[in-house]
């Protein structure tokens, strides 16, 4: 009747059939005498019958009495309650104990009681089990709690994979992003260390024109920090002219005529790494220069084409037939007699031509 009339809302009939002296010792009804009491907010009239000395060991009205602690604050009276070897297996009082543990950042101990065998079908204490592995980023834990068919009906629990699956797709959206953001970076210092050192190919030129790890923002400056080392003024007009035909970024046009009025200034200056470290973050020279060295000293690749070019005219060199000046002293030394004939000749406006064949015989031909 009591149930009865607190589901219809009359209170007061309730509270009279609570109130018989009947009974004042029967612990249901007054648990619910004590709830009445609660919702209605007289705490003082709820802790007069919960601290009856017959109801001490009363599972239900003593996990009342935690709750009331724990709406005043008092979490040392509820722990005092909650604590008492009576209650050690009392699933709605132990989770009373995580909640506790959990608001005074003792999740080691929260941990201990939700992982106890008598509990782990126990929804509302595994479903904080879940809110800790979630808090600790343990979303595989948590998944394998929330996952369990006894569970799968379980809205709160069933909510909580909700979040889980969100958070997993949020997770996983910023390790692209921080992968992505390692990867343009380790792009961006590979081709300052080449820069750094005067190793730029072409095959360089066209990984930035191609690569998807930069912005056409990005690309631009790099290749232009390219074309200014290399004094090609040529290449970045017209590289900068297709930038501002496509849009025309107040801050971006600022730059790009810094980086012209550079290029086209006769008088030389050092080239200014500094302005393009702040524009693509590049790391500092010095670090750059070890690292490039260091790959120099394991590297066990081919020579670059760059290397190659600066060999080829020592290459050349060696191998370079001696002119025609040369050879005509040496034979002139061979045949003197020829030699004068020749300078004889000349004197007279005469050109002459010396057959090989014949300069034993000294065989001179008019034209």
């Amino acid at each position: 009747m009591i149930t009865i009339a607190m589901e219809e809302g009359d209170l007061k009939k309730a509270k009279e059939i609570g109130s018989r002296e009947i009974f004042k010792d029967n612990a249901p009804i007054q648990s619910q005498m004590i709830t009445i009491a609660m919702e209605e907010g007289d705490l003082k009239k709820a802790k007069e019958i919960g601290s009856r000395e017959i109801f001490k060991d009363n599972a239900p009205i003593q996990s009342q009495m935690i709750t009331i602690a724990m709406e005043k604050g008092n979490l040392k009276k509820a722990k005092e309650i909650g604590s008492r070897e009576i209650f050690k297996d009392y699933a709605p009082i132990q989770s009373q104990m995580i909640t506790i543990a959990m608001e005074e950042g003792n999740l080691k101990k929260a941990k201990e009681i939700g992982s106890r065998d008598i509990f782990k079908d126990n929804a509302p204490i595994q479903s904080k089990m879940i809110t800790i592995a979630m808090e600790e980023g343990e979303l595989k834990k948590a998944k394998d709690i929330a996952s369990r068919d006894i569970f799968k009906d379980d809205s709160l629990i069933q909510f909580q994979m909700i979040t889980i699956a969100m958070e997993e797709g949020f997770f996983l959206r910023e390790e692209d992003d921080d992968q992505q953001k390692k990867t343009k970076q380790k792009f961006l210092d590979q081709i300052k260390t080449k820069l750094y050192n005067d190793k730029i190919e072409k095959e360089d030129i066209s990984e930035i024109q191609t690569t998807n790890v930069l912005s056409e923002e990005e690309k631009m400056y790099l290749l232009l920090a390219i074309y200014e080392k290399q004094k090609k003024p040529n290449e970045a007009k017209q590289l900068v002219r297709k930038y501002k035909e496509k849009k025309a970024d107040p801050k971006c046009v600022k730059n790009l005529n810094k980086i012209m009025s550079r290029l086209e200034c006769k008088k030389k200056g050092i080239f200014d790494m500094a302005f393009y470290d702040d524009l693509l973050g590049w790391k500092d020279d010095a670090n750059l220069k070890k690292e490039y060295e260091k790959e120099i000293r394991k590297s066990t690749k081919k020579p670059s084409t760059s290397v190659a070019k600066d060999e080829e005219p020592l290459k050349n060199e060696t191998t370079k037939k001696p002119s025609a000046s040369v050879v005509q002293e040496k034979e002139s030394t061979k045949n003197p007699s020829t030699s004068v004939v020749q300078q004889k000749r000349k004197k007279f406006g005469e050109r002459i031509n010396v057959k090989p064949e014949n300069r034993r015989g000294r065989s001179i031909q008019k034209n």
